[in-house]
């Protein structure tokens, strides 16, 4: 099962990083997600000992991954410690990505990246995102992102990105084959509100985890899932919450269907309900996705918070908007697999 993006939890210390302002331009888009980059991670210990020993050296003013392979094709990460000023990266980490196939006069390789940067206190990415589709080519081998990080955030410890000097960074790339062809994209007309609301009892008698029935809306099925003690780095603390589509093994041909959604628990003695919103692609590898950290375990039981009145529990979700994804004839070929949603 798949997790969905962190969102705020009142009370705990899996609070978002307030200082870490998500600045979006026309080329660069910022988010915060917690899975892991698909294709490549690189950790560096003694990192401000690599810098500093990099800075002794003329001309070596970055670190470069050792070789992945994406789609076919041979890339390298490479990072700029103090910036890569020759790109207008005074002040900031910059964070680049290299093709290091050979290419002849005249033969080019289209593709799209996104960043990673760690955060080890709250156990997220930050993910920095190029909008534009690149063309690396024998002249133009290495495109990237001169101002990904400005280096007062990424220097200090209490942010998360670089801690006891040690960091990690990662990459996820696209690339697209010779055959651009054409895939069709299209909004699922909403014919009912797109509402479940679901009732759990005996909340403190289960150990494992709850099940939703299945449930439709508009043509899809789907169900929820509730783990009560958490799972992964929230179990026994946090309880957890995913939405599934019942539908997406079955889906072939590169299908998948994008999901605004809110998941919310409801205050059943006050209006506070606890609203988590998110977006996600659904698909036959990518079938469940949610919330890890959905609310901290001692908040539910808070009776002042009104969540658990009689043992019970009352959650709903509430899809908002649905597109469907479907390859026709002339599908849109990518190479490299599946690339998970920004978080």
């Amino acid at each position: 099962m798949r997790r969905g993006r962190r969102s705020t939890v009142k009370g705990t210390k899996m609070e978002p990083n307030s200082k870490l302002n998500l600045v979006h331009t026309d080329e660069v888009f910022r988010s915060v997600r917690e899975h892991p980059p698909a294709h490549y991670t690189m950790k560096i210990e003694s990192f401000n000992s690599v810098k500093a020993t990099l800075g002794s050296i003329a001309g070596q003013d970055r670190i470069e991954s050792t070789e992945f392979n994406v789609g076919g094709r041979t890339w390298i990460l490479c990072i700029y410690p103090t910036g890569n000023k020759g790109d207008g990266g005074h002040g900031h980490l910059s964070i680049y990505l290299k093709l290091e196939d050979e290419l002849e006069d005249g033969d080019d390789v289209m593709a799209t990246f996104r960043f990673f940067i760690y955060d080890q206190k709250r156990d997220n990415y930050l993910v920095i995102q190029d909008l534009k589709d690149k063309r690396f080519y024998s002249w133009k081998a290495e495109w990237g992102i001169s101002k990904a990080l400005e280096l007062c955030i990424f220097n200090d410890a209490s942010n998360g990105f670089l801690v006891n000097d040690r960091c990690v960074f990662g990459a996820e790339v696209l690339v697209f084959n010779e055959e651009k062809k054409l895939g069709d994209l299209s909004m699922v007309q909403k014919k009912s509100n797109r509402l479940y609301k679901w009732k759990i009892e005996q909340f403190c008698k289960q150990n494992d985890k709850f099940l939703s029935s299945n449930f439709t809306l508009d043509g899809h099925s789907w169900s929820l899932c509730l783990r009560p003690h958490g799972t992964s780095f929230g179990t026994g603390n946090f309880i957890s919450v995913f939405l599934h589509l019942n539908d997406a093994p079955q889906f072939g041909g590169g299908k998948k269907i994008l999901a605004e959604y809110e998941l919310c628990i409801k205050d059943q003695v006050g209006q506070k309900d606890l609203k988590r919103p998110g977006t996600s692609w659904f698909s036959s590898s990518e079938t469940s996705w949610g919330f890890r950290s959905m609310l901290a375990l001692d908040e539910v039981k808070n009776s002042s918070n009104g969540y658990l009145k009689n043992d019970t529990l009352m959650i709903e979700v509430h899809i908002k908007n649905m597109f469907v994804l479907q390859a026709g004839t002339d599908a849109l070929k990518r190479l490299g697999g599946s690339v998970p949603p920004i978080g």
